[in-house]
């Protein structure tokens, strides 16, 4: 009789911004029923409003019914980065790739609070079959329904203070400071527009105070390296800027001025850009002795940036100034370019080919993970 094919269904847990890694130091992916019961523990404890408990405890619902009824279920939580988007996707990408291999999964279940699935889906139906998906959303009493408690608990949510809270505050406290120098009188209006502002930002300064003070007291290799990087991104804009201007002033600067400050800055954005992954890198490498190898195809854009630039910046001149396209005028502009998109085809070829290399090494002829 021929043995029926009975697939392994994946539920999985997407936390897209690492709330698991950043509130408990539980590092992904977490993979079986026990270990994902633990996280949920250990993230409801240290933040009993968090969505993301809610849908861990959703998934191990999901797979206790699964196995329930007699499917060779699995179950697993993978986890993405703070600084949502690039870097989180592509590691949420680097971990699913690895909870396939360990646990041979044909589909998957996902569970998700629904926040971000339309970023997450993507990545995962282009590893894997999606078979279904489910979004555990939290029932609400009415008195956590109230209008000024939905309010407050969304202002407080460092997203919208990244994205929101901050932007605005700033943009009242420059506002009411500019209306009270200009006039140098005070009024109402620009003292309340301070006061809000301050208001506003106090806390998100506070969280980013604290945050670099950890940083400072724990010796993080990617803070400093990040901290050089700005300080040589800032000092480079100064001293550009300083030496342009003292050929011509501000109000006479023409599109030549514009197009040689952009030129000799590009240069820098390139280095501080460099460095601020290379501290990535090497503090990965440092504390979990873990390669980033996604951060391969970083360098590579990084260094295109320059040729792309340079390049963009001879046609803006020579179209303004009429220069007509001769061979030797097209040739080195073109030259430049296609570095560029040719430096960032090898880096994307090279990658394929490292984590194809990677991925060989990993695992044997079976599928099954190398000890």
């Amino acid at each position: 009789m021929e043995k029926r094919f009975i697939p392994v269904i994946l539920v999985l847990c997407v936390d897209r911004d690492d709330d698991l890694g950043r509130k408990t130091g539980i590092h992904s992916p977490v993979i079986g029923k026990e270990e994902s019961l633990k996280a949920a523990v250990a993230l409801g404890t240290a933040d009993p409003e968090e969505a993301d408990t809610n849908a861990i405890f959703g998934a191990i619902n999901i797979y206790n019914d699964l196995v329930e009824k007699g499917h060779n279920a699995k179950i697993a939580l993978i986890c993405g980065d703070r600084s949502v988007g690039i870097e989180s996707d592509r590691e949420i990408a680097r971990e699913l790739e690895e909870v396939i291999a360990k646990t041979n999964a044909d589909e998957v279940f996902l569970v998700s609070d629904g926040a971000e699935d339309e970023y997450i889906l993507p990545i995962i139906t282009s590893r894997i079959k999606v078979a279904s998906v489910k979004r555990i959303i939290v029932k609400q009493s009415r008195n956590i329904e109230d209008t000024y408690y939905i309010i407050k608990k969304f202002f407080e949510d460092e997203k919208t203070q990244i994205r929101i809270v901050v932007p605005i505050a700033l943009i009242l406290l420059v506002a009411g400071l500019f209306e009270i120098l200009s006039k140098m009188e005070l009024t109402l209006l620009p003292i309340i527009a301070i006061l809000v502002g301050v208001y506003l930002i106090a806390n998100p300064a506070y969280k980013l105070l604290n945050y670099l003070w950890k940083n400072i007291t724990t010796g993080r290799v990617s803070f400093f390296m990040q901290v050089i990087s700005a300080i040589a991104l800032i000092g480079s804009f100064i001293y550009i800027y300083n030496s342009i201007v003292t050929s011509t002033s501000f109000e006479r600067w023409t599109y030549n001025e514009i197009l040689s400050f952009v030129e000799r800055e590009v240069i820098w954005v390139v280095i501080a850009l460099a460095i601020g992954g290379a501290g990535r890198v090497i503090e990965a490498y440092i504390t979990e002795r873990r390669i980033l190898i996604s951060y391969w195809v970083f360098f590579f854009s990084i260094a295109a940036i320059w040729f792309v630039v340079m390049g963009s910046a001879d046609i803006i001149r020579y179209s303004i100034e009429g220069i007509p396209y001769t061979s030797a005028v097209f040739i080195p502009v073109m030259i430049k370019i296609a570095l560029g998109i040719g430096i960032v085809v090898a880096g994307v070829v090279s990658y394929g080919y490292i984590r194809g290399k990677i991925n060989a090494e990993r695992t044997d002829a079976d599928g099954e993970i190398k000890k």
